[in-house]
Order: C-alpha cells, then structure tokens, then sequence
C-alpha cells in the first residue's frame, strides 16, 4: 500500500527532527548537555515534535517488524 501524502510529511517532520537532534548534539558530552538549559530545550522540542507526527500517523501505516 503505498503512503499517503500526509503519512509522508509526518515522517519527512519526524526525520528532520531526528536529525536536528542529531545536529544539537554533536560533540556533547553529557555533562555539558547537562548544564546547558537552551540544547536540553531545543532537543525536548524535537521530540515533542516526533511525538505529535507519530501520534498523527495513519494506524495502518506498514511497520516493519523487528
């Protein structure tokens, strides 16, 4: 079944949010990730971002099994 449009742009926001994270993080220990309020913020606001798109996504979207 291929994706709809909307399960699509859900995704695209949930791989751009993982790698914002990815980009905020890079080189962070986690001490300094610790004692710095504004990345430990923007990094909560990526996955709040996640959460809404998959929350979002059609239930029967295909997941792959593991």
């Amino acid at each position: 079944m291929p994706l709809s449009d909307r399960d699509k742009s859900y995704l695209w926001d949930i791989e751009d949010a993982c790698k914002d994270i990815n980009i905020f993080l890079q080189e962070t220990t986690y001490h300094s990730f610790a004692e710095d309020k504004m990345k430990r913020f923007a990094v909560e606001r990526q996955l709040l971002v996640i959460g809404e798109a998959a929350n979002h996504l059609s239930e029967d979207l295909p997941c792959p099994e593991y």
